[in-house]
């Protein structure tokens, strides 16, 4: 990896490989809202960053529900409607019956604000992203339950207000895993230190 490290962040969620998951039905990731409008309209799939390593690149075709590359999931754990969202690696070869699902996780390179979203086998890599879909169908991160913005020395922060969820998706020429792509990334906070990133909003298109 070009010198990028795991980050914990305080909206992601840790989870130990025991649990058991529930796996959502197959779904596409689709690219709105960008000022840019060559970016609306295209999907996300998953290509190719290092060993058992992807990121999230775009493609104008529309996605291929036989294509392993352009399925993704949503395994969540009791009632909830939050949770990881997955990349099935197959073992074997396209149609094999045998998978990794691999979270999606973000690295941070430490000179920059712009976070890869990555899916990284096994949850040993240490957090996960908790995501969920809005009414509207737009990929979020679940919030702080603090807003680092309001502390004050010595000072215990006392609750709220949380930052609610979070949307900081942007689309940027990046290193995602060991190659450089178009590709899927988030911002931690103010303008992205990345000048070829462009804001987006991912939504989540049933197959």
């Amino acid at each position: 990896m070009k010198n990028i490290a795991a980050i914990s962040l305080a909206f992601m969620a840790s989870l130990v490989s025991a649990q058991t998951y529930n796996q959502s039905a197959p779904f596409a990731l689709k690219i709105a809202n960008a000022a840019n409008t060559t970016l609306n309209g295209q999907y996300l799939y998953a290509c190719h960053g290092g060993a058992a390593i992807e990121g999230l690149c775009l493609t104008s075709s529309l996605p291929d529900p036989s294509h392993y590359s352009e399925r993704f999931y949503l395994n969540t754990s009791g009632s909830s409607t939050s949770g990881s969202l997955v990349f099935n690696l197959p073992f074997g070869g396209a149609n094999s019956t045998s998978y990794e699902s691999e979270p999606l996780s973000l690295f941070l390179e430490t000179s920059s604000n712009v976070a890869v979203p990555l899916f990284y086998p096994g949850y040993v890599a240490g957090s996960y992203l908790y995501v969920g879909f809005s009414a509207t169908g737009s990929m979020y991160v679940a919030g702080n339950a603090y807003d680092d913005a309001t502390f004050k020395p010595g000072v215990y922060p006392v609750g709220g207000p949380g930052t609610g969820n979070l949307e900081h998706w942007y689309v940027c020429w990046t290193f995602a895993g060991d190659e450089y792509y178009q590709a899927l990334a988030w911002v931690t906070s103010g303008a992205p230190h990345n000048p070829t990133c462009e804001a987006v909003t991912v939504v989540k298109v049933n197959l």
